[in-house]
């Protein structure tokens, strides 16, 4: 069987509204950017690791660690309304047009330094055996009355039920094949897998400072 094109996508914006410069702070003296990096080098079913900002610091990283980038995004990408997924089709198309066409996309955020690696084994297996998106998720202990669906999107709903499992996607692994990518246009398709992340720091979403503090803080801790 041939072996599926599958690139890492780090997209790493200079602005942040909530925390300045946050893909820039660091954790034990490396910034997320570079924790990133580093955590999807470690990654053998990638092809490639694809590195999208546009700030040259962060551009730097690319080099340095020797990692793919089309330079700095456009500025029309690089605002705070711009999407994602727009930067990511800017990314894909540019390597596309110089490597050929890609099978799959697995996006690394690097406001979730914290990664379980045997979560990403496992979620391999899955799309290649099955051809599905796989996305990790976090569980909420309690039984809210709210349910995240996707990134953009909540559905409220309540329940009865005193043991129901809720769960919301947590960030810290994506994995999707290019034609659902581009067919539905967004990270969160439809229909997934989900990978349960069962310790606090997989679940580590950084966007205010008590979040960078609370990753600091578990570092030096055995959760």
């Amino acid at each position: 069987m041939k072996k599926k094109n599958i690139i890492g996508l780090i997209l790493a914006r200079k602005g942040s509204k909530r925390l300045k410069s946050k893909n820039l702070k660091k954790i034990n003296g490396k910034s997320l950017t570079e924790i990133t990096i580093k955590f999807a080098k470690k990654l053998k079913f990638l092809t490639n690791v694809i590195l999208s900002t546009d700030d040259r610091k962060i551009l730097n990283l690319s080099k340095k660690n020797k990692i793919m980038s089309p330079g700095l995004r456009p500025a029309t990408l690089s605002d705070s309304k711009s999407s994602s997924e727009k930067a990511a089709f800017h990314a894909i198309k540019w390597y596309e047009e110089k490597f050929g066409k890609v099978d799959g996309i697995c996006l690394l955020q690097p406001t979730t330094p914290f990664r379980d690696i045997s979560k990403f084994k496992k979620a391999i297996k899955i799309f290649l055996a099955k051809d599905k998106t796989v996305i990790s998720v976090s569980k909420i202990d309690k039984n809210p009355n709210i349910y995240f669906i996707n990134e953009k999107k909540i559905s409220y709903r309540k329940s009865n039920k005193k043991n129901n499992s809720f769960f919301y996607i947590d960030g810290s692994l994506y994995l999707i094949s290019r034609k659902v990518f581009f067919r539905e246009k967004t990270f969160v398709p439809k229909k997934f897998v989900k990978l349960i992340n069962d310790k606090i720091k997989y679940s580590i979403d950084i966007d205010f400072e008590k979040d960078l503090k609370l990753a600091r803080l578990l570092t030096n801790e055995n959760f």
